[in-house]
């Protein structure tokens, strides 16, 4: 039997704010198996950002603070550890791609120096020309022309693609085992996009790296994912084979993402959107916390009382709603 690489058990985060209390992620277990991608999707402040964050330290402390649970990589237990401990582990076995490169990379000093240092960090007794060496070949591999040239140059002086390629090519620089990538292709055209999810997947294949891909478009999760976890209101709604995800969801909230996405295959005059917001993070409703926009439970009493459970609905596909019946009725009407 094969041990996950990542274990996450019952992790809950809050924000402790003068005014309220923040419920950021309420419980939150899933793993993650050596060399698999695993795609965390959901609507802005579904707690997906937050989750991961919290397993690397990074949540401000406070307002920030971890209420439960444990975050297992390689069986240690990486939320009691000091910062310092944290430290040697992040960007050597575990590395992150945030969001906006642009926040990333300092602005006053050369990419490739930003490159030299993330490999000097671990690797102090290496030598400045070897680190350059290695800096080169990861611009390339990312495939950013002329790295040599490159390697010379400002962050401003690259466009928003090869910004986050090199972003990802600092990432993997140590060869770490553990690769996250927080909405990658934000703000990016369609081209670039897959620019980007095709450097990702190089960088798996170059590294051996198990990968987090968190993102709010389910489509990207189809090109790189083996899993998907679905969030909503810092729970997980739904979670199971990526193709088992798009072919039978059983939660409403992941059929109406899907039904959401645009489809060349089916003709529609108008796009189905989910009503409603998502919910004040501060004041959940009780019950199931999509109920108040869901088209299957609406006022139904058990939805809006009993929160629902991760229950198996199929070979390693698991949901939380109470009626995951009519949900798949649902889902075959509209076509998901």
């Amino acid at each position: 039997m094969q041990v996950p690489l990542l274990t996450v058990e019952n992790l809950s985060v809050r924000f402790n704010m003068p005014d309220q209390v923040i419920n950021a992620v309420n419980g939150v277990s899933f793993s993650l198996n050596t060399g698999e991608t695993l795609g965390i999707v959901g609507e802005s402040g579904s707690g997906k950002t937050v989750t991961v964050l919290s397993i690397l330290g990074l949540i401000p402390k406070p307002p920030g603070e971890i209420t439960g649970g444990r975050a297992l990589f390689e069986g240690q237990d990486l939320l009691p550890l000091s910062t310092e401990a944290l430290r040697s582990i992040r960007g050597q076995e575990i590395s992150m791609v945030f969001q906006d490169p642009m926040t990333s990379l300092n602005p006053v000093i050369k990419v490739g120096e930003q490159l030299r240092e993330a490999l000097w960090t671990h690797n102090p007794s290496d030598s400045r020309s070897n680190h350059r060496r290695r800096g080169v070949e990861l611009l390339d591999m990312v495939g950013i022309p002329q790295p040599e040239r490159r390697y010379n140059q400002f962050p401003h002086e690259y466009s928003g693609g090869m910004r986050q390629r090199a972003m990802i090519a600092m990432a993997m620089a140590n060869r770490p085992k553990l690769l996250i990538a927080d909405e990658p292709t934000t703000a990016l055209d369609v081209t670039i996009q897959a620019q980007v999810i095709e450097t990702l997947k190089a960088a798996r294949q170059e590294t051996g790296a198990a990968s987090i891909l968190i993102t709010h478009d389910l489509g990207l999760v189809s090109q790189i994912a083996d899993r998907v976890i679905v969030m909503y209101a810092g729970r997980i709604m739904e979670e199971g084979r990526i193709g088992d995800i798009f072919s039978r969801p059983r939660h409403p909230y992941t059929i109406s993402l899907l039904a959401s996405i645009p489809s060349i295959q089916q003709r529609r005059t108008k796009l189905y959107s989910i009503p409603g917001q998502p919910p004040d993070m501060a004041n959940v409703p009780p019950g199931c916390p999509f109920h108040p926009r869901c088209a299957i439970g609406g006022d139904r009493s058990a939805c809006r009382s009993d929160s629902p459970s991760l229950l198996d609905v199929g070979a390693g596909q698991r949901a939380a709603c109470h009626f995951t019946d009519e949900a798949a009725i649902w889902a075959r009407e509209r076509g998901t």
